[in-house]
C-alpha cells in the first residue's frame, strides 16, 4: 500500500506504533559544512561511484538557522560553510527543517535516514546504470526491487521514482529491523542526532 503524508509530524502520528520509519530526509546535521559533507555523505558517495550526484551534502545548522530567519539562497548558501548550498539542498531546507525541529536523540532509535540510490546499488549489488528520471532507470529500480521481494504497482497521482525511492526505503528499513543494514556515518551533531546514512 502507498499513501502521501504531507508532513513529518502526521508520519510520527500516523507510524506511531511503527519499530522502524526509514527517512529520506537528512537528520544529524554539521554545524558548518565542510568539502565532501558530512562522513556518511561522503562514504556512500564512494560507493556509488558514477552515480555519486544523486548524493548531496546535507546542509548545516548554521544554512538552517538562515533559513529560519527567512533568508534567500545566497545569504543561506554562504552561511552554510566551507561550500555553498546547491539550490537542491536548499530547495529541500522547508522538509529538514521540519523533520529536525521533531526530532530528537531518542526518536532516532526507530526514526532511520536512509539514502534511496545507496539502497538500490546495495541491493543490485552494485550501482545502477540509469538516472530514475529515465523510462531505462525506472526500469532497472523495479527489476531491483523484484528481485528483493517487492511488487511496486503503478500509482497515477504519484511520481513512479518518488514510489520506487519509497519501496526501497522500506527494504531498509526492515534491514535495520533485522540489524543486516548498511550503516555509514554515525557521529553525533551538536543536537545529539547521529549523522548517519543506512541501506
Amino acid at each position: 500500500m502507498v499513501d502521501l503524508v504531507r508532513d513529518f509530524a502526521a508520519v510520527l502520528e500516523r507510524c506511531e506504533d511503527s519499530v522502524c520509519i526509514a527517512l529520506d530526509v537528512p537528520i544529524g546535521l554539521p554545524d558548518v559544512a565542510s568539502k565532501g559533507g558530512r562522513p556518511a555523505d561522503a562514504q556512500a558517495s564512494e560507493r556509488l561511484g558514477k552515480r555519486r550526484s544523486s548524493i548531496f551534502s546535507a546542509p548545516s545548522r548554521a544554512a538552517l538557522e538562515g533559513f529560519r530567519q527567512g533568508l534567500g539562497f545566497g545569504e543561506v548558501s554562504a552561511l552554510n560553510g566551507e561550500v555553498g548550498l546547491t539550490l537542491q539542498a536548499f530547495n529541500l531546507l522547508k522538509k529538514i527543517d521540519e523533520v529536525d525541529r521533531l526530532m530528537t536523540p531518542a526518536l532516532q532509535a526507530r526514526v532511520r535516514e536512509v539514502h534511496p540510490e545507496t539502497a538500490f546499488a546495495l541491493a543490485a549489488g552494485e550501482p545502477l546504470t540509469h538516472s530514475k528520471q529515465t523510462g531505462k532507470g525506472l526500469a532497472e529500480r523495479r527489476k531491483v526491487l523484484e528481485a528483493v521481494g517487492f511488487e511496486v504497482r503503478n500509482q497515477p497521482k504519484l511520481k513512479a521514482d518518488d514510489v520506487l525511492d519509497a519501496a526501497i526505503a522500506c527494504w531498509s528499513a526492515d534491514r535495520l529491523v533485522r540489524g543486516t543494514a548498511l550503516v555509514l556515518g554515525g557521529e553525533p551533531d551538536s543536537r545529539g542526532l547521529k549523522m548517519e546514512i543506512c541501506a
